[in-house]
């Protein structure tokens, strides 16, 4: 099984970090130009080899009319940071979607997105989509009792009421969180959620009438779609007729996109979605803004692990354990009451979510709150924790 990375989210108020215009006509995309140009001119489908944490670091960036690039996911499943000196040029198309699910398994989410639900396999319900819009799992039947598609900047309204995915994160895009995969189906698995990338240049960013970016959600027969990925473009200057993509596919949610500059009157592109909260323009001209605000599970059962390491979750409890279990989760310069949610992802049957208080105000910071959860045996689970 692929690993599942765990999943930190940081709230409003400790993700509000926003420049002055002065700051932001001195830009700096955080390139020095360590890996070249990257020209990509070839029809063909490109691939850019996977990295420790995501990021590259350009000159200059043009992809050319007809060129497509994707990229490969690393173990981490890091969003993708495309960072230049020099000017950002894309006449082709930037595409970091989901994968559409299969027989045997979920699609994959995009670089930063999550994965779809597995399939109902040997009479084992199906599982919900990975991320915390996971659609739940479902018979394939349409409004009634389908699989849900995933959600994320909006609800999907796809599959069965009960078990349509929800949604999460800021406008900001702080952190950049891809979509959520859809559930699976008895007989196929969930599509993946888009992936998640920020574009950013120290001059400008065009993207011409024939240009995108694109971080869709993976269409897949029957319901369990997944959801909008997330897109982010940061620049003294935006500017061409293209299009920008982070829509879910068929009634899944639809994803996050923002852009932040300085001169707006060139913003001519086309954005889907549109809808005010999926769309955002504003001069939040930092690409990793000084947030220090973190939330780590650090605690599974006997297994510990070390905050800030991105070590995923994982795990599977031998036949005869006992299922209580209990999760320590450890919240960071929130400087705040914090309502933080765990959740249990099985790769069969339902996911499970425990919400729980924790006091992260001055006084307690660090601060570790114990969860007591029901980790089924003999079935691999992942672990996530999310507050908003």
């Amino acid at each position: 099984m692929k690993p599942f990375p765990l999943l930190r989210f940081l709230s409003h108020a400790a993700a509000l970090w926003l420049c002055q215009s002065a700051c932001a006509e001195a830009f700096d995309s955080g390139s020095r130009g360590e890996d070249g140009d990257l020209e990509v001119a070839s029809n063909a489908l490109v691939v850019i080899p996977k990295r420790a944490n995501g990021v590259f670091k350009y000159g200059t960036i043009r992809i050319h009319t007809g060129a497509q690039v994707r990229f490969e996911r690393n173990d981490a499943n890091t969003p993708i940071h495309l960072l230049a000196t020099g000017d950002v040029l894309i006449e082709g198309t930037v595409n970091v979607s989901g994968e559409a699910g299969g027989t045997f398994d979920g699609g994959r989410g995009g670089p930063g997105g999550f994965d779809g639900g597995r399939p109902g396999i040997a009479g084992k319900p199906p599982g919900a989509g990975y991320g915390p819009g996971g659609g739940n799992g479902g018979a394939g039947n349409g409004a009634t009792e389908g699989a849900g598609g995933g959600g994320y900047g909006t609800r999907s309204s796809a599959g069965s009421a009960v078990n349509r995915g929800a949604t999460y994160g800021t406008e900001l895009l702080l952190p950049l969180l891809g979509g959520s995969g859809g559930g699976g189906q008895p007989d196929l698995g969930g599509g993946g959620g888009g992936g998640a990338i920020l574009v950013a240049s120290t001059t400008r960013i065009e993207i011409r009438s024939l240009g995108r970016i694109v971080a869709n959600g993976a269409q897949t027969p029957g319901w369990g779609f997944g959801s909008g990925g997330a897109v982010r473009l940061v620049a003294p200057e935006v500017a061409g007729t293209g299009s920008v993509s982070a829509i879910g596919y068929n009634f899944a949610g639809d994803g996050r996109i923002r852009v932040d500059l300085v001169r707006r009157d060139a913003l001519a592109l086309h954005f889907f979605p549109s809808a005010p909260g999926t769309l955002v323009v504003g001069s939040l001209m930092a690409v990793f803004p000084p947030v220090t605000a973190q939330l780590d599970i650090v605690r599974v059962g006997t297994e510990t692990i070390v905050p800030g390491t991105g070590i995923p979750v994982v795990i599977k409890l031998p036949l005869g354990a006992s299922e209580n279990q209990t999760i320590e989760v450890r919240a960071r310069d929130f400087n705040q009451m914090l309502d933080v949610t765990v959740a249990l992802i099985p790769d069969s049957g339902p996911p499970s979510f425990f919400h729980v208080p924790l006091d992260n105000t001055a006084g307690h910071n660090p601060n570790t709150q114990p969860v007591s959860v029901n980790i089924p045996a003999n079935v691999l689970v992942r672990v996530m924790a999310w507050t908003q």
